[in-house]
């Protein structure tokens, strides 16, 4: 099987994430507007605690999927053995997931009870995703595809269905439903890969040591993901998880993107390592790192310092608290960049689960102490500085590792570097903010400034210092295999 086109797939991929992510930003002015900050924070609530249950349905299988495909992906039959023994080893797993999270909702959800059950078909599509193979082969344009289309449908429904704060049921449902679609569309097409085969169940059941040692640290780093909207639901009240939940999506958009465009090289820096080459695979690494850290920096310095006027302007003055929320969220993609590129191009590929469970376990312990402390007195103040000290206590946690097996010397120096740059963007902008014009007029103004002084002195710094940081994205496949 030939391998796909790197820097198409990793084009495809951030294409996916933006739309994966921007296109229900479409409808999130008017959501916002329609349904208000409640009852977001209803849906918000309810929908943090169906995410720990589809962990469980997926039980690690989706990193575990993928390197397992990748490795395999040039022996047809081993191929197809693979994939059916992971699918139903899935499906099980997928199958209990649901049965529990049902008796959950009957036996422990006391109010807004109709909106969780709605919200069964976001765990029962985990059954039938197989995302994991076609990003292990490297195809990643079938994905991109079907789920714009679905994305795309889901986002004009609303526009078409949900009209007034009566219609968060409908919500729910086109939400739910959308996933749920999305696993089951990719089916069409997997049999151009695959054929029917029985396996047995010592097959089966061989992927639950790997998908466990997986599943440990993707529970906890889900849980430092999404305690903080299930704890603002328990401590605190649906106000305050509804302006922290505008505050997550907007900081969600670029976060989707880093981690798209990472996941995407995972499968080539297995294959790299599996054959030895272990220098290409280290210096895939360091020009990945530092390209994915530039760009989080920019995009987070640039976030913070427009989030004052657009937020307002966006979802409406009934979510104008967020705007505080938003800046002080944006430096966290710069640890998730940094961390997002540690475990998949390096802490995975290698198989160091262990030091990845451990360091979100530290992040998701963090996250539960401040949150506990800060949430009952400061809401969703208190959830977002939760969230700062789990990615960055996770993220120095997993550099530590890194270090010791890769030198990194001159890439952090020169990502420290494009941090001052982008002080100097964000100081540049909040100077242009003064001016005095229409809301829309300043913000075109704060990001064309804000965009051109960050590329402008990247620029002089890539002069002066012979930079190869277009390199990455100039990576090109040959025909023949690695």
């Amino acid at each position: 099987m030939k391998k796909g086109n790197l820097k198409t797939n990793i084009i495809l991929q951030s294409l996916y994430e933006v739309l994966n992510v921007c296109l229900p930003l479409i409808t999130a002015p008017y959501v916002s507007r329609v349904l208000g900050v409640e009852n977001l924070g209803i849906f918000s609530f309810a929908l943090s605690t169906t995410v720990y249950f589809t962990r469980f349905a997926h039980l690690g299988t989706i990193n575990h999927g993928t390197r397992s495909i990748a490795a395999v992906r040039h022996d047809k039959d081993k191929l197809n053995e693979t994939f059916w023994s992971i699918f139903w080893f899935k499906f099980i797993t997928s199958s209990i997931s649901v049965l529990i999270y049902i008796l959950y909702c009957l036996l422990f959800c006391k109010d807004n009870k109709m909106v969780a059950l709605l919200l069964t078909f976001e765990v029962l599509a985990a059954a039938f995703s197989i995302n994991w193979f076609f990003t292990g082969i490297e195809e990643i344009k079938v994905t991109v595809a079907r789920n714009v289309i679905v994305r795309s449908l889901t986002i004009v429904s609303v526009f078409l269905f949900v009209k007034t704060r009566e219609d968060l049921y409908k919500y729910v449902i086109l939400m739910s439903l959308s996933t749920f679609v999305m696993s089951i569309s990719l089916w069409t097409y997997i049999h151009k890969y695959i054929f029917i085969q029985k396996v047995s169940f010592s097959d089966i059941i061989s992927h639950l040591k790997p998908s466990l040692m997986l599943f440990v640290p993707i529970l906890a780093m889900t849980v430092y993901h999404t305690m903080d909207k299930t704890m603002l639901g328990i401590l605190s009240n649906n106000t305050q998880s509804g302006l922290y939940y505008n505050a997550d999506k907007i900081i969600n958009i670029p976060s989707g993107i880093l981690s798209g465009v990472v996941m995407i090289l995972l499968p080539r820096v297995t294959s790299l390592i599996s054959q030895g080459k272990k220098d290409e695979a280290d210096d895939l690494f360091r020009k990945s790192f530092e390209l994915t850290v530039l760009v989080s920096i920019a995009l987070s310095f640039g976030i913070a310092s427009i989030s004052n006027e657009f937020v307002p302007m966006y979802f409406g003055e009934e979510f104008s608290d967020s705007a505080i929320l938003v800046m002080l969220l944006a430096p966290v993609l710069i640890a998730k960049a940094i961390s997002f590129t540690a475990r998949f191009q390096f802490l995975i590929p290698n198989h160091m689960e262990n030091e990845f469970a451990m360091s979100t376990i530290f992040g998701a312990l963090v996250n539960f102490t401040i949150n506990i402390l800060l949430i009952p007195k400061q809401g969703a103040l208190g959830a977002v500085i939760g969230t700062i000290g789990a990615e960055w206590g996770a993220c120095l946690y997993q550099m530590y590792y890194v270090r010791k097996h890769i030198g990194l010397r001159q890439t952090i120096i020169n990502c420290l570097i494009y941090t001052a740059i982008g002080i100097i963007m964000f100081i540049a902008v909040r100077i242009v903010s003064t001016i005095k014009l229409k809301i829309i007029y300043l913000l075109m103004l704060e990001v064309i400034a804000g965009a051109r002084i960050f590329i402008l002195l990247s620029l002089v710094f890539w002069k002066i210092t012979n930079s190869h940081i277009y390199e990455i994205m100039k990576l090109s496949i040959k025909k023949d295999r690695i």
